[in-house]
């Protein structure tokens, strides 16, 4: 009630904190969001980029950023430019345990002023922010395949927040990002049909179908086939 007319918004995030192991899978590996995002609107109108930092470790900081144009392929309505980020500690080898929840990284959005046509909002704008913001992160976490629940294996509680569940008027929209799965899913089915595939290539994916996610040296002895035919196969 006493802010300045003058005073503005810069910055803005919201994030949660996932287990590490969970974050590899689900947001920076080959298939992760991240790379799909990126993919996905690079092929589309607007202006972002993507940056990666994994020198020290995986995902010490990678992230997508995108302006209203590319925003708008993915959701209605967007109003300013947004960072999807996953990242750890700055000096992630200072973490004592791998118990503490710092050894697990955040997963955030934030409102990026320099790929925003404004780069500031007024004060006035905060809740409709607050609202895209919290859309935005909903909708990641889905297609991203985490159930946004406090139970879940996922979420690492951590000194600031304990999660509990909510209800509130937040609109999850089908995953764009499916469409490039399924082109990239019709690749690798050319390629089997047509016979760019070993039959150790094969006799690794039957063994895959059959037995579903397993250890490389496990899946390696199931289809009978070498290590170096496993890594084959998944490229």
């Amino acid at each position: 009630s006493r802010l300045h007319d003058w005073s503005r918004v810069y910055n803005y995030a919201m994030y949660v904190r996932v287990l590490r192991a969970v974050s590899e899978r689900h947001l920076v590996n080959q298939t992760g969001l991240l790379e799909r995002l990126a993919t996905f609107t690079s092929q589309r109108r607007g202006r972002g980029e993507y940056k990666w930092d994994n020198e020290e470790i995986m995902a010490h900081r990678n992230a997508v950023t995108l302006n209203e144009t590319a925003l708008n392929k993915l959701l209605p309505d967007q109003t300013v430019g947004k960072v999807s980020k996953i990242y750890h500690m700055k000096n992630p080898e200072a973490v004592a345990s791998k118990d503490s929840p710092t050894s697990h990284p955040k997963f955030e959005v934030q409102f990026s002023s320099e790929y925003s046509q404004e780069p500031t909002v007024t004060w006035d704008e905060v809740t409709r922010l607050e609202q895209e913001l919290d859309e935005y992160l909903m909708c990641q976490l889905d297609w991203a395949g985490l159930a946004p629940t406090s139970d879940a294996e996922w979420v690492v509680p951590d000194e600031y927040w304990d999660p509990v569940d909510s209800y509130r008027p937040v609109t999850v929209y089908p995953d764009p990002l499916h469409e490039l799965q399924e082109v990239e899913e019709g690749l690798a089915i050319h390629h089997m049909v047509n016979e760019d595939a070993s039959d150790g290539e094969r006799a690794v994916l039957r063994a895959l179908a059959a037995g579903g996610e397993m250890h490389y040296e496990e899946l390696a002895d199931e289809s009978d086939t070498s290590s170096a035919t496993v890594y084959r196969a998944a490229e």
